[in-house]
């Protein structure tokens, strides 16, 4: 995928939980974390394998970038998840 790709494939998989977090938000009022498990086929098409009201944060430790587990377990922390 070229950069501009991967842009726009990123902005779908934004929208995709954005939609899946107002889904949920309609019948858990008090969500405030969510976790999505999105598997893709060959031709990029997202599978949505489960949704988790209380996610693994320490899959984020995995990255290279390393801030962005710091301020997901900040997040969480702030709401006593962590």
């Amino acid at each position: 995928m070229s950069e501009e790709q991967i842009t726009e494939y990123n902005n779908i998989l934004e929208k995709l939980g954005h939609d899946i977090a107002v889904v949920m938000n309609k019948k858990y009022l008090m969500l405030n974390m969510l976790g999505v498990d999105v598997g893709v086929d060959r031709s990029f098409h997202p599978w949505i394998i489960e949704v988790n009201t209380n996610p693994d944060l320490y899959i984020f430790k995995k990255l290279k970038n390393k801030e962005i587990f710091r301020k997901v377990f900040r997040y969480a922390k702030r709401l006593k998840r962590a």
